[in-house]
């Protein structure tokens, strides 16, 4: 069976896809109707001429740009784990470190119980109400040194350190 050709609105909705990987929102941009954008762009991705599309265009792309998932999880893990608070001229804040340090868990699936009782935030902090936006400077390091002490005793960080981190700013 031959592939079906992709249709002019169909291929701006593959570019528009690429932007944010919103379904919802490039069928918007692509010009779909925004009543019925959410189930336009369900149903393209459903398609397998768009999905291979898609993953055409983003095997392109990290080879143009040498950015690869590998390359995004490293700096993930350079910024949750620096033992400086200087980073490529910025500072890192305890927020910053905590984002990347969810981002992590996520990409490797560490806490799929999040938010029951099995949840490492829950085991540390206490509590099920969470919000890390209220905590002082202080809590949020205790925090951070908490966290950095499941990844270890799980395996998942030898040392809270990098390969290479030595501390130093990288910029």
């Amino acid at each position: 069976m031959a592939k079906q050709k992709l249709t002019r609105l169909q291929r701006r909705f593959i570019q528009e896809y690429l932007v944010d990987l919103n379904a919802t929102q490039a069928a918007i941009r692509a010009g779909y109707s925004k009543r019925t954008a959410y189930q336009s762009g369900y149903a393209n991705m459903r398609k397998p001429e768009i999905v291979d599309a898609v993953e055409k265009a983003m095997e392109e792309r990290a080879e143009r740009t040498l950015v690869d998932a590998d390359k995004v999880v490293q700096e993930y893990a350079l910024v949750a784990f620096a033992r400086s608070p200087r980073w490529g001229g910025f500072v890192l804040t305890i927020r910053d470190k905590l984002t990347a340090l969810s981002a992590l868990a996520k990409h490797i699936n560490l806490w799929p119980l999040q938010g029951t009782k099995e949840d490492p935030l829950h085991l540390v902090i206490g509590t099920e109400d969470i919000d890390i936006t209220t905590m002082s400077p202080e809590e949020l390091e205790r925090l951070d040194a908490a966290i950095t002490v499941i990844l270890e005793a799980q395996g998942i960080v030898e040392d809270s350190r990098v390969a290479g981190d030595s501390g130093a700013d990288p910029s």
